[in-house]
C-alpha cells in the first residue's frame, strides 16, 4: 500500500467511525479473577525472582544480619512506632537525622549527609503476592529518603497485609491512599538497563532489599 492511499483511508475511516456509548452504570473496581495461591509462598518465589530478598527471623535479628553482611556504619529510618513488631533500632551505627530543614543551604548540607547512609529502615503497609511488590506511605514519622537513598534498604511487613495483587489491595476497603505525603510502590531493588539490555542493580536507588515478614 502506497502513501497515498494510506492516507485516503485513515481519513475516510475517521469521517465515519463511531465511538461505542459508555455504560450508563459505573462498573466499579476491577478485581482479576486470580487462582488460589499461597500468599506468603507466592509473594516469596515472586520477591526473589525481582531480586529481592524476604527474611523471616525477628526485626532486630534480621537487621543485625544484614548489618554484617553488608559491613555497614549509618542509617536512616521511620520512627520506631511507625515500624511493626521492631522494639529498638541498632546501637551499633550513627543514625542521621532526615528533618528537612527550611532553608536552601540546610537541605543541601542534608542532601549531602545522606549519601553516608548505607542502610534504609522501614515499615511496609502491604504486600502483593502476584510481583513481590511493597507499598510503602510516607508521612509523618515515615521520611521517603529511607526507602530511596541508602544502598540497603529493609521494611518489615507483617504477613496479613500481603494481597493477591495491587487490584486487590486497591479494591479493599481502607485502602486509599489520599491521606499519604507519597506512595511508593517497590518491586525489588534499583534497576537501571541499557541499549545492550544489561541490566544493573542500585544506580537510582537501594541496590538490595530485604523484607521482614513478621
Amino acid at each position: 500500500m502506497d502513501r497515498s492511499e494510506f492516507i485516503r483511508r485513515v481519513r475516510s475511516a475517521t469521517q465515519t467511525a463511531v465511538l461505542v456509548d459508555s455504560p450508563p452504570e459505573d462498573p466499579g473496581q476491577w478485581v482479576p479473577d486470580l487462582p488460589e495461591v499461597d500468599l506468603v509462598d507466592h509473594f516469596r518465589v515472586q520477591m526473589e525472582a525481582v531480586h529481592g530478598e524476604v527474611l523471616t527471623v525477628p526485626p532486630a535479628q534480621a537487621i543485625a544480619e544484614v548489618i554484617e553482611r553488608h559491613s555497614l556504619e549509618s542509617f536512616v529510618s521511620w520512627n520506631l512506632d511507625q515500624i511493626d513488631g521492631l522494639d529498638a533500632l541498632p546501637e551499633s551505627l550513627e543514625r542521621l537525622d532526615t528533618t528537612v530543614p527550611r532553608d536552601a543551604g540546610g537541605r543541601r548540607e542534608l542532601n549531602a549527609s545522606l549519601h553516608r547512609a548505607g542502610l534504609g529502615i522501614t515499615g511496609a503497609e502491604a504486600g502483593f503476592a502476584e510481583s513481590g511488590s511493597i507499598v510503602l506511605r510516607s508521612g509523618a514519622g515515615r521520611s521517603r529518603m529511607a526507602s530511596v537513598v541508602p544502598l540497603v534498604h529493609v521494611a518489615v511487613l507483617r504477613r496479613e497485609r500481603i494481597v493477591r495483587s495491587v487490584s486487590h489491595w486497591m479494591a479493599a476497603e481502607g485502602a486509599g491512599v489520599g491521606d499519604a505525603a507519597n506512595v511508593l510502590f517497590i518491586t525489588g531493588p534499583s534497576k537501571t538497563g541499557d541499549i545492550e539490555m544489561i541490566l544493573t542493580l542500585g544506580v537510582h536507588g537501594p541496590r538490595y532489599l530485604y523484607v521482614v515478614l513478621i
